[in-house]
């Protein structure tokens, strides 16, 4: 039965190119808390030149975490300076 299971999640991380990770309980928490995604750019700045991914949020998603849940509140999605979604 295991094995089953184990050959069916092979097939899976191979039909989809997932990525995965092995290691100490330490190692995987290191890699799955914040990283600096740019580690040759400053954080929290938007000025000419900086790195940033953005999104624009109606409403205040640290008084309600929800607010993330309707795609319609997210109205705008920047990645690498590339823009993804407008609906401003």
């Amino acid at each position: 039965m295991v094995a089953q299971h184990e050959e069916h999640a092979t097939e899976l991380i191979n039909k989809y190119s997932l990525k995965i990770l092995f290691g100490t309980d330490l190692m995987l928490f290191r890699h799955c808390t914040f990283q600096n995604p740019y580690p040759d750019g400053e954080l929290g700045i938007l000025t000419k030149g900086s790195y940033a991914d953005i999104l624009l949020v109606k409403g205040n998603p640290v008084e309600n975490l929800s607010v993330l849940s309707d795609t319609a509140n997210i109205r705008m999605i920047m990645k690498d300076g590339v823009i993804y979604k407008n609906t401003i």
